[in-house]
């Protein structure tokens, strides 16, 4: 941006209102891929503690042997689970493997088709892309365009903190496994996050009981609890931690302005 572009855009930013004005940490629960196990690792263990969680749909194997039906979801989402897309096929192809040499017009597909399955069958969540994988290094951009023309958010796999005014296509998890140990490994996080104020997303594969334990959830959930901090699913957290505005690529050092639903701005040029 130029000085006569920068000066114009602090005066029309000056007129936003910030929508939700929250000034501490949120914790979001994530769980990948919609299989049915998660009726029986991870929703006691959520109904017990009065929690509810954002569930990443594989659209294209929803009602397929092991996968949560349609019905399931539409019954979660009326208890107050909410839904996100995980893409269509959840391809290694395409969202793993040789990143560089994939099609801008498969990726789009993805994309666009599990979206479209969202309106299609009444779910919410539609506006929130889980990328499979997710940690896509240069390829990153490239990924965040595309999903931009359908999705206002993105959530990556694995990566830092989330603080406001936060990549809102791009945003961090913090996968807590088995083998941790919770006051290690796990509540030094915890606490970062409370300390910084961020959104912390949690990522779970519930029906890989190698890496899932229900106990494990159980102890973070009531340490969280302890500590007064809010767990709300991803479309409510976005309320407390999304952006009233991004407009260019976060990355971008020159040609971008974010502002978080708390006031803060992030402002280039």
């Amino acid at each position: 941006m130029d000085v006569e572009n920068l000066e114009e855009t602090f005066w029309q930013t000056k007129a936003i209102q910030v929508p939700f004005n929250y000034n501490g940490c949120v914790v979001t629960i994530t769980d990948d891929d919609g299989h049915e196990e998660f009726l029986t690792n991870m929703k006691p263990v959520l109904d017990s503690k009065g929690v509810k969680c954002s569930l990443s749909i594989i659209t294209g194997l929803v009602g397929t042997p092991n996968y949560l039906t349609l019905n399931q979801l539409k019954l979660l989402q009326d208890e107050g689970f909410e839904t996100l897309s995980h893409s269509k096929t959840h391809s290694p192809s395409i969202f793993r493997d040789n990143l560089p040499s994939v099609p801008d017009s498969v990726i789009e597909a993805e994309f666009r088709d599990s979206q479209q399955w969202f309106f299609d069958n009444g779910l919410a969540g539609y506006s929130t892309i889980v990328y499979p994988w997710g940690n896509y290094g240069s390829q990153a951009v490239r990924y965040k365009y595309i999903a931009r023309k359908y999705y206002k958010y993105g959530v990556n796999a694995l990566g830092g903190l989330n603080t406001s005014p936060v990549d809102n296509m791009y945003l961090s998890r913090f996968q807590p496994l088995k083998s941790m140990n919770f006051n290690t490994d796990i509540k030094p996080v915890i606490d970062e996050n409370i300390a910084n104020k961020s959104w912390l997303i949690l990522l779970n594969h519930s029906y890989n009981t190698d890496a899932f334990s229900p106990v494990l959830l159980a102890t973070i959930i009531d340490y969280i609890q302890s500590k007064n901090i809010p767990i709300l699913t991803f479309g409510e957290g976005t309320r407390y931690k999304g952006n009233a505005l991004s407009v260019g690529e976060y990355t971008d050092p020159i040609n971008k302005v974010y502002i978080g639903n708390d006031g803060k701005f992030l402002i280039s040029g």
